[in-house]
């Protein structure tokens, strides 16, 4: 993740059609970008409302540098074990102040 964060360019990302493909063996990189304009950290939660993943990272990365991660999830992880108990993936993120995020 480290080399992807700092060297972004050298990966690719290529602009997706909707509905973003999630299945299949192939692995899936999901990157968008949120803005912060208030004065204080926002939290926000994002879900995913595709339960059957085999795994799911989340990173949070503010000027190139990865600032929290999500627990990893699959389909496996117990409701227990997640941070938000739901059918669906739900990870809370806290979008920094005033500051330009990618996830």
């Amino acid at each position: 993740v480290g080399q992807l964060v700092g060297h972004p360019a050298r990966y690719g990302f290529q602009p997706s059609g909707w509905p973003v493909p999630v299945a299949g063996p192939t692995p899936h990189w999901i990157r968008f970008a949120v803005f912060n304009p208030e004065p204080a950290p926002l939290p926000l939660l994002l879900e995913l409302d595709h339960p059957f993943l085999e795994g799911l990272n989340a990173y949070l990365v503010v000027n190139q540098a990865v600032v929290s991660a999500a627990p990893p999830l699959s389909w496996r992880t117990p409701f227990a074990h997640r941070p938000v108990v739901h059918r669906n993936f739900v990870l809370p993120l806290t979008f920094p102040a005033r500051q330009l995020s990618t996830v």
